[in-house]
């Protein structure tokens, strides 16, 4: 009974916590920074703790782990984001009075994710360790629905629908992996990684009219990759100590990314068409890692990380922002691990906006077969400008919305090994 009762502890901890996902980009996506359940409970921890497949885009160091020969990894993530945004209500001095609820978005994402490890003998090494994956690396998924009512009609009948106003972004940028790592006689590990990138999103933006005579407001952007982009990761793994270890790692864009913008606009019953090659770099990433194992017998490990990612390259009004991870991990009985974390960083472009996110999970082991779960619960508060203004109603305002966004993200991830 000890087993559920720490487990829903911890979940309930969780239920306080803040953090969101940053507003997705159009052109950029999100990176969702945990590639396995292990990862994402202790606060997305990757640079000494996550081996396996998901160390490709990790610290590929950590492919070279002692142990079978073959391993298989497969993880399946869904995440719920819930958006209440609310418009302002000004006095005749142009004053805020009060904020009125008028949207509520609640929707589910979900991907797929996996990999294989192969350990093999090579001459004096004790481990040489090849890896093949395929990962979400950049998410582009994000949907807004609204109903637009005529509040600001003079006689007759109020709050008739006046039109539906929707926002979809959907696809992402798939990574197809491969790595190599070796771990020497001394207790140092080196690994290279490399993921090639491919996928298209679609950006569709869309007015609807309810009344008759008028015509719908629709455009809709089509993104496809114009070439190969691809990403390169050095990692290293070294132990200090039988009770503390180090992992580093710098990840690089190897180039620029080129992609075609294919757009068809529909307004007042003209259509138009227009294409478009853009570019943009990625940020690079610079992480540092320390963990350290207390002499106990459950086993415990404590995770701390620090991460510069240089959101300056991607455009040079953006801030460079420095990730804080931490985690714990205690087994509570032999084979079942109970882990907490935090993670915090700030938005790049916003002072307003950071990301401060609890994590929890817990796994469990059979034989050579290894089951890990975990979640992150939180909410976060900001401004945003409206995404459809209300001068597209007639309006004489472009209003800045209070949105409130919440997050749950759970991760399931199943290891098996030969």
């Amino acid at each position: 009974m000890r087993i559920p009762i720490v487990f829903l502890l911890l979940l309930l901890f969780a239920a306080f916590a803040a953090g969101a996902e940053l507003f997705p980009n159009a052109e950029l996506g999100v990176r969702p920074g945990a590639y396995s359940a292990r990862s994402l409970a202790l606060g997305r921890t990757m640079l000494t703790m996550e081996s396996g497949a998901p160390a490709l885009l990790g610290n590929p160091a950590l492919l070279a782990v002692p142990g079978d020969r073959l391993r298989f990894d497969v993880t399946a993530d869904v995440t719920r984001i819930k958006e209440t945004r609310a418009y302002p209500i000004h006095d005749a001095f142009d004053g805020i009075l009060a904020y009125n609820n008028y949207t509520m978005n609640d929707h589910l994402f979900s991907k797929l994710d996996g990999g294989i490890v192969y350990n093999m003998p090579y001459g004096r090494l004790p481990v040489l360790a090849l890896g093949v994956g395929t990962y979400s690396v950049y998410r582009f998924d994000y949907r807004y629905r609204e109903e637009v009512r005529y509040r600001n009609a003079v006689g007759g009948i109020l709050d008739l629908p006046l039109a539906n106003n929707r926002l979809d972004i959907n696809g992402d940028l798939r990574s197809f992996s491969c790595g190599l790592a070796i771990r020497e006689r001394l207790p140092l590990s080196l690994g290279l990684g490399f993921s090639v990138l491919t996928g298209d999103w679609t950006y569709e933006e869309g007015t609807y009219w309810v009344v008759e005579d008028s015509t719908n407001i629709v455009t809709r952007t089509e993104y496809s990759l114009d070439g190969v982009p691809s990403e390169m990761t050095v990692g290293l793994a070294y132990d200090l100590s039988e009770r503390v270890s180090l992992g580093a790692r710098s990840l690089f864009p190897t180039s620029r990314f080129d992609y075609d913008a294919h757009t068809q606009k529909e307004q007042k019953g003209d259509t138009s068409y227009s294409d478009t090659t853009l570019s943009v770099r990625y940020p690079s990433r610079f992480g540092l890692g320390v963990q350290f194992r207390p002499r106990n017998e459950f086993m415990p490990r404590l995770v701390l990380e620090g991460e510069y990612i240089t959101y300056s390259d991607v455009q040079e009004v953006w801030d460079d922002v420095i990730e804080i991870r931490a985690g714990v991990e205690q087994q509570v009985v032999r084979g079942v691990p109970v882990r907490a974390g935090f993670f915090y960083a700030k938005a790049p472009d916003s002072n307003e906006r950071a990301l401060a996110v609890f994590s929890t999970g817990i796994g469990f082991q059979y034989k050579k077969a290894l089951a890990d779960f975990g979640m992150e619960v939180g909410k976060i508060n900001y401004t945003y400008p409206d995404l459809f203004p209300n001068t597209r109603f007639g309006g004489a305002r472009i209003d800045v919305d209070r949105v409130e966004t919440g997050l749950w993200r759970g991760v399931v991830s199943v290891r098996y090994e030969l």
